[in-house]
This record gives C-alpha cells, sequence and structure tokens, in this order.
C-alpha cells in the first residue's frame, strides 16, 4: 500500500511525470515483485523471479548489482586484459629473438640494425 500511495503522490499531487522517472520505475517493479510473491501463498511469499522484476541482481550481502553495468565492466577489463596479454606477448617475443639492442640503433628496414 505504501509503493502505491508513493506512486501516487508522484503522479497526482507532484504532478511528475512517471514515464520518464527511473525512480519510479523501480518502485513500480518492486510494487509488481511483492504483488507476485504473494499471489497464492500470502502466508509464505515467494520472491523467485526477483531479479527480471526488479531488472537487477541483488548480491548476497544485500547490495544491488545492475546486469547491464556488470557486463559492461566486463567487456572492458576483458579488453584490458587482452592488451596486456598482446604486450607481454610482444615483449617475450622480442626477448627471445635477442631483443632490443643498444641506444641508437635503428632497425634498417632489412632485419639488420644500423647506426
Amino acid at each position: 500500500a505504501v509503493l502505491c500511495r508513493t506512486l501516487n503522490y508522484m503522479a497526482c499531487y507532484d504532478q511528475l511525470n512517471l514515464g520518464a522517472l527511473v525512480s519510479a520505475e523501480a518502485l513500480n517493479r518492486r510494487r509488481a515483485l511483492i504483488e507476485a510473491a504473494h499471489v497464492g501463498r500470502p502466508e509464505a511469499p515467494s520472491y523467485e523471479g526477483a531479479e527480471e522484476y526488479l531488472g537487477v541482481r541483488e548480491a548476497a550481502d544485500g547490495t544491488l548489482l545492475d546486469p547491464a553495468l556488470t557486463q559492461h565492466v566486463a567487456r572492458k577489463q576483458a579488453s584490458k586484459a587482452e592488451i596486456l596479454k598482446q604486450q607481454r606477448l610482444a615483449a617475450e617475443e622480442k626477448r627471445l629473438r635477442g631483443g632490443g639492442g643498444g641506444r641508437g640503433a635503428v632497425d634498417d628496414g632489412d632485419g639488420q640494425r644500423g647506426r
């Protein structure tokens, strides 16, 4: 009842455009989850499917994890890891080839080092 009253105040009293507010969507999703959890057995509500209702996953410690943000971070970390891997492979290959030469040595393009 509190969530419905809050949404009603937001729309009617505060004259907010609820369709444009993420906060209103979050409240409404929570309201829908509570309603669905109590269907059938109100004395023992089941919150299975909460992630789908809320659009976020709750961690064991109670924090909320946004799946889209989690995927974005994972992609960025994988990209950085791939870059670091390629840099390590290039350094290893250079080391195995006898790598680097001294200061001022320049590759002439024919595989030999000039001055």
